[in-house]
């Protein structure tokens, strides 16, 4: 159960941190417009947090490998998150206020968490 938690922690503090530095560049040098910028942090925090639990895995013992697959299901539901959050922002702010001040990263960051943990 531990190493579970560590890893949890990991890959969401490894995710918060790596995402502006990754994706940055990305948005630089392909131009995508402001708005789909999210779907960007979407994909690459899907892959920070499977490449953390696949490193954590290697580390440590009690956590199995995570598959193709789980890489599949944390980038779908990040995206789902994303594409949520693009959609229906004022609404989900509305009904959760005490969301409104979180950073747009935390959305896709808490989709790929969940799409990897379900999978596993």
């Amino acid at each position: 159960m531990l190493p579970r938690i560590v890893l949890i922690v990991l890959q969401v503090v490894v995710a918060w941190i790596c995402a502006d530095w990754v994706v940055q560049p990305i948005v630089r040098n392909l131009g995508f417009g402001r708005d789909y910028v999210l779907f960007v942090y979407a994909a690459v925090c899907a892959s920070i947090v499977w490449l953390v639990g696949l490193a954590g895995a290697g580390v440590l013992k009690a956590v199995s490998t995570p598959s193709a697959g789980t890489l599949a299901a944390s980038l779908i539901v990040a995206l789902a998150a994303a594409s949520a959050l693009f959609v229906a922002r004022d609404a989900i702010e509305t009904a959760l206020p005490f969301l409104r001040g979180a950073r747009s990263v935390a959305y896709p960051i808490a989709g790929a968490m969940i799409g990897y943990w379900l999978k596993r």
